[in-house]
């Protein structure tokens, strides 16, 4: 029946179709003759006999599925009436294809090796389609996802046929490293052997050094397969990474001396042809016990002296960056009075970094590690303020001393000094518009703003003195929360 021979969505007129159809040819001669017919037909139109499976001639006839049935009823050896020797004879000679997939993988084939001739091998994109039409690429990929999942999938006649050509099985990152893989043996026949820099690279482009240690790293790691293992094996490849291992050290030892001590790179950074991110990352996972492999006792502590930090989160690692940074300002100006917009070496601003912190000492946010680390430098000693104070206040003021706790303060101490110096020059503050203090500053807009604040209640007292100390004048309105008090207490 025709049920079995489209496809489960074709339209049921179509079925209906095919169904007299194969009354009408396995009941009377005439209507096998009308069919073979229609089928000559085609064959004179088309030069061949391989319509779709669902094709009707124009006269209503399914030629498409009266051929599929044929075909079926001889490969399972149905005899009869609807087909016969004589039959089959008849169709012969019109073309008759009695094996589709056969004659697919014979053009298909033929294709191929044309490629093959012309260019040496079957790297072909998938999307590839010769000048005649057929879609080489697509039919490859077949191949290779078909017989990944059956080796049966073709006769030992077709795989023999295959490799004659160049056929190359596998995945496209398996051809890729098989690619790799002859040019080392290339390498190997020329030179006896593969003991190649790091940084080495072939008349063609290939970085075979870097990929000959990409494989030692993956070999290290257990993720290298024993195939694999064994095919570098043969070409005399060396294991024992004790030199790798020296060799990169060295590279991220002159990078940290070179950076202060900070191991803080892009994820992508490579030297001599060594992906030095990627190395310090696998050291860091099996110093911490994530991978097969184990560090020394020697090679953990020799990494933690370049600034490699063991069993810390991406956070943690990147605010030891930054604490080296403002350690190493420390060491060289003997402060950390770092000026605004300051930058360090990895292109952070340090200056926002150092009043974050003094600000998340304030509200309690740092840990007793952290704050120590902190104190040894000065960021937090000598500061006002201490763990769990309101993190919203802007400033806070010791005493009589007048130190100042954040950045924010200190750049209003140093206007405050501009304004001194003003007063001590003029014996006033009559400060003109757009007056420019030494440093740049405008002290007229800033003494504006100091007003401001005074009217607005923002103004602590401290700094109420200050100002008063050096006759500057806020005005008539007393200060809003004033005003507050004195209406409340007058009702």
């Amino acid at each position: 029946m025709y049920e079995n021979v489209f496809p489960k969505n074709t339209p049921s007129e179509i079925t209906d179709k095919c169904s007299k159809c194969e009354r009408l040819a396995s009941m009377s001669p005439d209507g096998w003759n009308e069919m073979y017919s229609a089928a000559k037909k085609y064959y004179c139109e088309n030069n061949s006999l391989s319509p779709p499976v669902f094709y009707v001639t124009d006269e209503g006839l399914p030629l498409g599925a009266w051929l599929e049935k044929l075909r079926i009823c001889r490969k399972n050896g149905i005899y009869n009436c609807f087909l016969t020797e004589e039959h089959i004879a008849m169709l012969d000679k019109i073309g008759m294809l009695w094996d589709v997939y056969d004659y697919v993988f014979e053009r298909s084939y033929n294709a191929a090796a044309a490629y093959y001739r012309e260019h040496g091998d079957l790297e072909c994109g998938s999307e590839y389609v010769t000048p005649d039409g057929i879609r080489l690429g697509a039919w490859l990929r077949y191949l290779r996802t078909q017989s990944k999942k059956n080796s049966r999938f073709l006769t030992d006649e077709q795989y023999q046929m295959l490799a004659s050509i160049g056929m190359r099985w596998g995945s496209k990152y398996e051809l890729q490293w098989d690619g790799v893989y002859q040019v080392l043996c290339e390498y190997y026949r020329a030179n006896g052997n593969i003991n190649l820099p790091a940084a080495y690279v072939t008349p063609d482009g290939v970085r075979l050094g870097r990929w000959i240690r990409r494989q030692i790293e993956l070999h290290g790691n257990g993720q290298l397969t024993d195939s694999r293992t064994e095919r570098l094996e043969k070409l005399g490849i060396v294991w024992n990474t004790d030199s790798s291992w020296e060799e990169k050290f060295r590279l991220a030892k002159k990078y940290s001396d070179e950076h202060n001590g900070i191991l803080s790179m892009p994820s992508d950074y490579v030297t001599d042809g060594i992906c030095l991110s990627k190395w310090l990352n696998e050291q860091k996972l099996t110093g911490e016990g994530r991978r097969k492999k184990q560090l020394t006792p020697e090679q953990r502590e020799r990494l933690e002296s370049i600034g490699l930090v063991f069993g810390k989160t991406k956070s943690d690692i990147a605010w030891h960056n930054r604490y080296m940074e403002a350690k190493r300002y420390h060491d060289e100006h003997g402060n950390v009075n770092i000026p605004t917009g300051y930058k360090d070496a990895s292109g952070k601003n340090l200056y926002v970094w150092v009043g974050r912190q003094r600000k998340y000492y304030r509200c309690g946010r740092l840990s007793d590690e952290k704050i120590k680390l902190l104190t040894d430098i000065g960021i937090i000693s000598g500061f006002g303020g201490s763990p769990g104070d309101d993190c919203s206040c802007a400033e806070v003021c010791c005493g009589g001393h007048g130190t100042l706790w954040d950045a924010y303060a200190q750049r209003w101490q140093q206007m405050y000094q501009s304004a001194v110096i003003f007063y001590n020059k003029n014996g006033n503050l009559k400060v003109p518009p757009k007056y420019r203090t030494e440093n740049g500053k405008d002290l007229y807009d800033w003494l504006q703003r100091q007003k401001k604040q005074y009217r607005t209640g923002k103004l602590n007292e401290y700094k109420i003195t200050l100002l008063r100390c050096i006759g500057f004048s806020f005005g008539k309105n007393p200060p809003k929360n004033t005003a507050e008090k004195n209406t409340s207490e007058q009702k």
